[in-house]
């Protein structure tokens, strides 16, 4: 890449074929990132003035055009946390005044003398409670092993 020769270009005739002993010789350069290298650059200067630097602004405009993308996606996710820390606590808070209103049923009911139906809402009530936990607890566990396999 930083290899530069100085070669003349000589157009190839019709009737033109290579003599036995004659070498042929065929370079290429490649360059990665926004801006190609300095000599590059110069030759680009050379041959449209002015190219240098609409190059280089360009490279200016697309580091500041990817800066500006990875704040917004960085500000997006944060809120997207957010949002769903509320809402995990929301449904939490949400399903204990659910579970404690089920209790108070039951127990109204086991009260007024309908110990039958009060035992059944109740055992209900509890069993759900328990079925959540172990679903979110197995949820977890699924979770926590999938993101520790490699090669994801």
């Amino acid at each position: 890449m930083d290899e530069q020769r100085d070669q003349e270009i000589v157009p190839a005739e019709a009737d033109d074929t290579p003599s036995p002993g004659s070498v042929v010789e065929a370079s290429a350069a490649s360059f990665r990132g926004p801006l190609p290298p300095p000599g590059f650059m110069k030759g680009y200067e050379e041959t449209l003035p002015g190219s240098a630097d609409r190059i280089l602004r360009l490279a200016e405009q697309e580091a500041s055009h990817r800066q500006q993308v990875e704040r917004e996606s960085l500000s997006i996710t944060a809120s997207a946390v957010k949002d769903d820390a509320f809402r995990s606590r929301l449904g939490l808070f949400l399903g204990a005044f659910v579970a404690i209103v089920f209790v108070v049923i039951a127990l109204v009911m086991v009260l007024a003398g309908h110990p039958w139906p009060g035992a059944i809402i109740g055992t209900a009530d509890i069993a759900a409670v328990v079925g959540v936990f172990v679903y979110g607890a197995q949820t977890r566990r699924v979770e926590r092993e999938a993101e520790d396999t490699p090669g994801d």
